[in-house]
């Protein structure tokens, strides 16, 4: 999973909160990416099994489905 923000500095942060626009450099864009350690089967089993989460459930996009449907051939 990646989560996009962007870094600003404190005073930038007030200011947005604020609604006003602090003059300064342009926030830049970053993405933070969360990777999940242990057995995955386990988990999928665990997620399939007590809210009925699937693969197929949790991506629905056209690649997940070519992945998805791959496994039936």
């Amino acid at each position: 999973m990646s989560v996009p923000f962007r870094l600003i500095q404190y005073d930038q942060a007030v200011a947005a909160f604020n609604g006003i626009h602090h003059p300064g450099a342009a926030p830049q864009a970053r993405a933070f990416t969360l990777r999940i350690n242990g057995d995955k089967e386990k988990m999928r089993a665990g997620l399939a099994q007590g809210f009925g989460h699937t693969y197929r459930s949790l991506f629905p996009d056209f690649p997940g489905m070519a992945v998805y449907g791959q496994s039936f051939r």
